[in-house]
């Protein structure tokens, strides 16, 4: 073999004519820090050679040089176990050095996580500093830069979003990374990327460390740090998070955000100087990964994303997983947000003058009409199409949680959400543009007052209600298969979808852990670790629990008699996320021992105690279906299975033990995992146990359903689940994926979406109804009082004269109507009988009305009042039209009190139909709400049907009332009807947003709820 000659410095190899026996380097730092000082730094000792033993190490190949050390790919000659090697270099041999070496290893073994890389152990081997890492074999995210370049856009954003993951981890362990960077990220054969390399890693709870240490060496690499990090200032988690922007920068652009050659430049530019937009660099890259990428990057900590779930939730839309369509009603709530808003100009327009902007201007067919209703459609369109082009989602949709995306999945840019929105203006815009071209404007009259649109008017069929069922026709594709696709949708390649939100994982509640039962004796031959107590002992094994004063974390040690089964060595090798880390192992005079780590939180039958929600469950599923998947694969790794070797752990993971968590309650059975069809009656039982409570489970007959809340899509999951019809784990996972990205339970947002669906409507029908009623008289008074200042209201006469004829019609006493006329004959005979009052704009609005009609009956049947006849009138009817004028400022009032009840009193109908045919609350259904009973079944009709006269009751009571006495309360000229529209309204308003806000607090238990002993849970 030939012989290499290494650097007694740094390791490094050296040339055969290599001066002084150095690598140039280490011949440099002679003359800085003087030869003797260097001497006594790189004083002989042994340095790993490949192919050489490297104490207790075979060492295979060198990986890579680090700042603080050099790493080897090594074998463990005691447990055969491959493993990372990495050793201080030699020319760190201050005491301070070491130090910071020795830190690494005990910060980054106080994490363990899928999404970290694992510490095995830490040694001095000749002097040398050595910690024994997990061996990653896929490289690093920067050796596949060198291979690839950029990534494509979901690969980059997957590897930063697992990057998150695992420094969120050691955040929560109370650690700074402070170096993140492509090389520090490492790549699993699997593809999972795990952070490594902690060497510039430190306590939160410390304080005062720089990047620049005691001797003046800039520790790190700057084109990835932040600038505080720089300035040596106090860091935090934003530190971290500017690094992973410059990481995710890296990894997409193939570029730093700063690229200087020159060392003081490049601090300079990370200083002072801003990164160029991603996009530019990268023209696919969405120019909102590119803005979320700049705020990583942002000089101002608190301009940055202040917490790993916000820049998570940022950048989950980037990821390559299947989108969730949104749901139809939520879509409709989202569209009343964003029209109130896009259609708000026109909306005031129409409630102040009785048309729209583009209703004029198909009226009135002139540039003046057309320059008025221009800059409304534009409004209209630059709404929809700057938001949701460039973002995605307006006001509404973002309060919904929904976004329009291309079939890329991003937003759909501007041009083509312009499109969109012209495609699915059709039906209001369409419509009047037919009448311009199919109908002449001589044969056209515009309403004079709202009743008009229910007449036969020329072209007010088309203007006033076609754009309903061409409305209708736009949603007429709407499938579940597409995604809910409308036509605009269709047309455009765009879709709806929720926007994707991290699902948090529930930690673990608080439980307290098993004490041990006794105190350890001094047992000789466990390593170097100190026993500290023993949690069991039973049939000749023990568990114990210990200390490891290297890496000063607690480990388990598991006892057996000699004669036991070693470990096999591909069991030593697991390093899955529900599965112990096995360290180490050895034997004493009288058993054999294995080392495992030690985790905080609580033996699963401990926690079942009491029963959990299906929030939680779901990931202890998740987790031990995706380790029944790799079992099944590698058989040699089965773990036993058994309720008692199931670990919960406080960051809520499952981890199934190769020993009883303690001396646990029955079931205590265990048994090796042989097939899915174990597997599956595992997780069926794990369900249970977790989701009802042991007392419960264990008395539960097999084959029951579980008597919990969870939602409906989950209860066909359990039910499957149950009874064994999953061909093969990888569905099973399939499934538990679907299942954590959806919600557990119904959210506060999604019940306070369903409770304001009906507010909106009677808020939007109503108020647009009473503006309209209410504005068009205001506009009346305003023009009479200006022309005929001295004469009393026209058209309040006339409403006071058709009101007393038809009273006279049912046979009421006729003097008033008498009277009325003699008053209209005497103030108004002179306009009623000229042709140019009903030419000018006055006339216009009451042309063709029944108001005119009266005008003229009155005239016609009192043409000549006698004197005495008009004194009476003189002095009575004045009395009379004040009042009048008074009531018909309330009538506005009066129509928004009706919508208010008649709408309620509508969808409370629809909900009973609904309940009473179907066994369904419609309303609910469109918000993906299901009513289960309290045990999670389906709830019975009568239970609906209780619900909806729980929560109905009062505003139907109240409407049934208001019809009731409807007609007389519409004619009575008492003072005390205008109180009792107000009491009615006022008291159901109450009643109802009394049992709407407790159901708000309360999402999956309002009060109606409470009294018909159901449940909300998703669909």
């Amino acid at each position: 073999m030939k012989t290499i000659r290494l650097c007694p410095g740094c390791g490094a190899p050296l040339t055969s004519d290599a001066p002084g026996g150095l690598c140039p380097q280490c011949l440099l730092q002679t003359q800085v820090i003087g030869e003797d000082e260097f001497a006594a730094a790189s004083r002989p000792r042994t340095v790993p050679i490949v192919d050489g033993q490297f104490g207790g190490y075979r060492i295979v190949r060198l990986l890579g040089h680090g700042g603080m050390g050099i790493v080897y790919e090594a074998e463990h000659a005691v447990t055969g176990r491959r493993v990372a090697l990495k050793v201080m270099r030699h020319t760190l041999a201050s005491e301070q050095d070491r130090k910071r070496f020795l830190r690494e290893g005990r910060l980054a073994a106080s994490i363990s996580h899928p999404n970290v890389v694992y510490i095995h152990g830490s040694e001095e081997i000749d002097g040398a500093p050595a910690i024994a890492m997990e061996l990653v074999h896929g490289g690093t995210l920067k050796d596949r830069l060198k291979r690839e370049g950029p990534l494509p856009i979901s690969d980059a954003a997957a590897a930063a979003l697992q990057i998150i993951d695992g420094l969120e981890a050691a955040h929560v362990a109370g650690i700074l990374h402070r170096d993140i960077k492509p090389a520090n990220c490492f790549v699993a054969a699997d593809g999972t990327v795990k952070v490594g390399d902690f060497g510039l890693s430190v306590s939160t709870l410390a304080r005062g460390e720089s990047l620049i240490t005691a001797t003046g060496s800039v520790m790190g690499t700057p084109a990835y740090a932040s600038p505080e990090q720089l300035r040596g200032e106090e860091l935090d988690v934003t530190s971290d998070i500017y690094s992973v922007g410059a990481t995710l920068y890296h990894l997409l652009t193939g570029k730093t955000p700063f690229n200087a050659t020159d060392f003081v430049k490049l601090i300079t530019e990370v200083l002072d100087k801003q990164p160029a937009s991603p996009k530019s660099l990268r023209a696919e890259i969405p120019g909102e990964l590119s803005k979320i990428l700049l705020r990583c990057l942002a000089k101002d900590r608190k301009a940055r994303f202040q917490t790993y779930t916000e820049l998570r939730d940022a950048l989950l839309p980037f990821r390559a997983a299947e989108a969730v369509p949104a749901r139809p009603a939520m879509r409709v709530l989202a569209a009343l947000i964003d029209e109130t808003i896009a259609f708000g100009p026109s909306w005031i327009f129409l409630i102040y003058w009785s048309l729209d902007p583009l209703d004029k201007l198909a009226h009135e067919r002139t540039w003046h009409a057309a320059a008025i209703w221009f800059p409304f459609f534009v409004w209209y369109l630059s709404y929809y199409a700057i938001n949701e082009g460039l973002w995605g989602a307006g006001l509404g949709k973002s309060i919904c949680g929904l976004r329009v995306v291309g079939m890329n999945r991003q937003p759909p840019g501007v041009l083509r959400a312009l499109f969109r929105t012209l495609t699915s203006s059709l039906p209001i815009t369409l419509p009047p543009f037919l009448l311009m071209l199919t109908v002449p404007l001589t044969k056209l009259s515009v309403a004079s007052e709202p009743s008009e649109w229910l007449t036969g008017r020329e072209g007010s069929v088309i203007t006033d209600w076609a754009w309903l069922p061409l409305t209708i026709l736009l949603f007429i594709t709407m499938r579940r298969r597409n995604g809910y696709a409308a036509v605009h949708d269709l047309v455009t390649r765009t879709r709806v979808i929720v926007r994707p939100r991290t699902q948090p994982r529930p930690v673990l509640a608080q439980v307290v852990p098993p004490t041990p039962n006794s105190t350890a004796a001094a047992l000789p031959g466990l390593g170097p670790y100190q026993p500290n107590g023993v949690p069991w002992r039973n049939s000749g094994e023990e568990l114990v629990l210990a200390f490891d004063p290297a890496l000063q974390r607690k480990i388990w040690i598991h006892l057996r008699p000699l004669d036991a089964a070693p470990v096999s060595e591909a069991r030593r090798d697991v390093s899955r996320a529900a599965r112990l880390r096995w360290i180490n192992h050895g034997q004493t005079e009288t058993a054999r021992w294995d080392a495992y780590e030690a985790l905080e939180g609580a033996p699963f039958l401990a926690v079942v105690q009491r029963a959990h929600p299906w929030n939680a469950v779901r990931f202890w599923l998740l987790d031990l279906a995706e380790e029944f998947s790799a079992t099944l694969e590698c058989p040699d790794t089965a773990p036993r299975l058994g309720l008692s070797h199931l670990w919960i752990t406080n960051s809520g993971r499952a981890v199934l033990l190769d020993f009883p968590a303690a001396a646990s309650p029955s079931p205590a059975t265990s048994t090796f995992l042989d097939g899915l069809e174990t597997a599956q009656k595992f997780l069926d039982s794990d369900a249970r146990y977790a989701l009802q409570g042991a007392a419960e489970s264990s008395t539960a007959n097999a084959g029951e359903p579980i008597h919990a809340l969870v939602p409906t899509h989950a209860r066909s999951f359990l039910t499957s689940l149950a009874r064994g019809t999953f061909d093969h784990a990888r569905f099973v996972i399939g499934n538990l994926q679907s299942l954590v990205s959806k919600p557990a339970e119904v959210s506060r947002p999604r019940r306070a979406a369903s409770l304001a669906f009906v507010p909106l409507l009677i808020l939007m029908l109503g108020g647009s109804l009473a503006g309209i009623v209410s504005f068009d008289r205001i506009r009346w008074d305003r023009a009479w009082t200006a022309a005929y200042p001295e004469l009393p209201s026209m058209r309040s006469a006339a409403e006071l004269y058709a009101h007393r004829a038809e009273a006279a019609k049912e046979g009421e006493e006729s003097k008033a109507l008498e009277l009325i006329g003699a008053y209209i004959t005497t103030h108004h005979s002179q306009l009623i009988t000229n042709k140019h009052f009903w030419a000018s704009p006055l006339g216009k609005m009451m042309e063709g009305t029944s108001e005119q009609e009266m005008l003229q009956q009155a005239l016609a049947q009192h043409p000549e009042p006698s004197a005495l006849r008009r004194a009476e009138a003189e002095q009575r009817i004045p009395k009379r039209l004040a009042r009048h004028d008074r009531d018909r400022r309330f009538l506005g009032f009066k129509i928004a009190a009706g919508m208010a009840l008649f709408i309620p009193a509508v969808v409370a109908l629809v909900e009973l139909l609904g309940a009473l045919a179907f066994g369904v609350s419609p309303v609910l259904r469109l918000f993906g709400i299901a009513v289960v009973t309290r045990n999670g079944s389906e709830a019975s009709r009568w239970h609906l049907v209780l619900r909806v006269l729980v929560l109905w009751a009062p505003v139907v009571g109240g409407a049934v009332l208001v019809l009731g006495l409807g007609a007389y309360l519409m004619e009575a000229d008492a003072g005390w009807v205008r109180h009792f529209w107000v009491a009615v309204l006022m008291t159901s308003t109450v009643v109802l947003l009394g049992v709407m806000a407790f159901a708000g607090i309360r999402p999956a238990a309002g009060l109606q709820d409470l009294v018909a002993r159901t449940r909300l849970v998703p669909v």
